[in-house]
């Protein structure tokens, strides 16, 4: 099936789709295929070591995405959140704790931030190796501020993934992030290089109720949602979130200037609100009650038969 097909059937399908009783179908879907996918992977309250850190060394970002609060053209609203730093000491703590553990797993540093804006990136990345040389490290970008040479340094720093998100419109990709494909691509064969098209004024997630574009749930989802699970999200002040869908990190957990990240990850606040979303249980978790994210991912679909798989992507689609 040929792109421009395949773009057609899904704007017919989501012109179909946009009705309160076919919305309301879609998320009864995803409400089973959350539980679905929570018995494959076998998530328990108390799990293993978090599969990605998240680490949100700076608040900015230079993005002009509508979906998203943290977008620069909401920076005039009261709500907006201050542009803030993380300090080094906090990011030494933790890579220290992780190299304790000797945490093999994901190193990222954003949550919802533009990390090419964070001056100190690529020194925070040979820090992050140093400690942890086994462990996967992420830079997810808009690609604005990427050049050759920025790039460059950090792809030998020893990043493992250069992941670019070009927001446009027209879906076209931007001088700069042609021109970084073409010369490092080829450059760095064994380190994964992506760049996808991705349009600024797309409707996503409601992102539990930040996103100014989300459509509000007129009640919580009774769903499962596997992030509280596999991820640790840390932004500037230390504050542990309780997932990326909170970006002002509202459900705090924890702080890592105060505790340490086993002890904030295998406490109390994480595995209540395990616990909770075990059992659907989203509306007795102030963030969780808000959310209409799916709580899956579409590579996590594989697990399931192709009937559920199916739904469970048709229903994700916005």
């Amino acid at each position: 099936m040929s792109s421009k097909l395949r773009s057609l059937l899904k704007k017919i399908y989501l012109n179909l789709t946009r009705h309160k009783v076919i919305d309301a179908l879609k998320i009864k879907i995803m409400e089973k295929v959350s539980f679905k996918i929570a018995k494959e992977c076998s998530y328990k309250d108390k799990p293993e070591i978090f599969e990605t850190i998240f680490l949100e060394t700076r608040t900015l970002c230079n993005g002009n995405c509508s979906f998203c609060a943290s977008s620069r053209r909401y920076r005039h609203m009261p709500w907006a959140r201050k542009d803030k730093m993380m300090p080094e000491k906090t990011v030494k703590k933790v890579l220290s704790e992780l190299k304790k553990i000797n945490f093999k797993g994901r190193i990222a540093f954003h949550v919802n931030n533009e990390p090419l804006l964070e001056p100190r990136l690529l020194k925070f990345v040979k820090m992050a190796r140093k400690a942890c040389p086994q462990a996967y490290i992420q830079i997810l970008t808009n690609g604005l501020l990427l050049t050759k040479d920025k790039g460059e340094k950090l792809l030998k720093a020893g990043i493992n993934e250069l992941n670019i998100n070009n927001y446009s419109d027209k879906l076209v990709f931007r001088e700069n992030i042609e021109e970084f494909l073409r010369s490092m691509v080829p450059k760095f064969p064994n380190v994964k290089i992506e760049a996808h098209l991705r349009k600024e004024t797309a409707i996503l997630t409601n992102r539990a109720g930040s996103s100014p574009v989300g459509i509000p749930i007129n009640k919580p989802m009774r769903a499962m949602c596997g992030y509280p699970f596999k991820q640790f999200n840390i932004t500037v002040n230390g504050d542990v979130g309780l997932c990326c869908q909170d970006l002002f990190f509202k459900q705090v957990m924890g702080n890592v200037n105060k505790k340490k990240i086993l002890d904030i990850w295998f406490g109390s606040s994480f595995i209540w609100a395990r616990k909770e979303l075990l059992k659907g249980n989203r509306k007795s978790i102030p963030l969780c009650s808000k959310c209409d994210s799916a709580g899956y991912k579409t590579v996590q679909l594989k697990q399931l038969p192709f009937y559920w798989s199916f739904l469970g992507r048709l229903a994700m689609e916005r």
